[in-house]
């Protein structure tokens, strides 16, 4: 009887160990590739709960946030104008338009008056 309960408890360990090797977690910041004797095996995973065999491959964990390139930056010009796209949706039916073609009241609506001076976005 003990060498059952002995048996069925190594048989146990195994398969708990097996499974741990074998299933991986990839976090939602992180991005992981899945390496097969060291060398690359298929794309990289995404969040979430994934699977590999045991003791054969390896997974390697990236930061996601770490941007590889790095675009540069470019001169915009934007404003508060009711053609602009960026407040569609806004409600412009209470925003006055000035002579200039400024808003008048965008301040008070929380939007805030732009000049149309350029900026660089980075």
């Amino acid at each position: 009887m003990k060498s059952i309960f002995a048996g069925t408890l190594i048989l146990l360990a195994a398969v708990l160990i097996t499974a741990s090797q074998a299933i991986f977690i990839v976090d939602e910041t992180k991005q992981g590739i899945l390496l097969q004797l060291g060398q690359p095996l298929g794309e990289t995973k995404g969040p979430g709960l994934h699977f590999k065999m045991p003791f054969i491959q390896q997974v390697q964990l990236f930061e996601r946030r770490i941007l590889s390139v790095d675009p540069k930056p470019e001169q915009m010009v934007i404003s508060s104008s009711r053609d602009n796209p960026l407040l569609k949706g806004a409600n412009t039916d209470l925003m006055e338009t000035g002579t200039d073609g400024n808003i008048q009241d965008a301040e008070a609506n929380g939007i805030g008056v732009v000049s149309g001076e350029p900026i660089i976005v980075d």
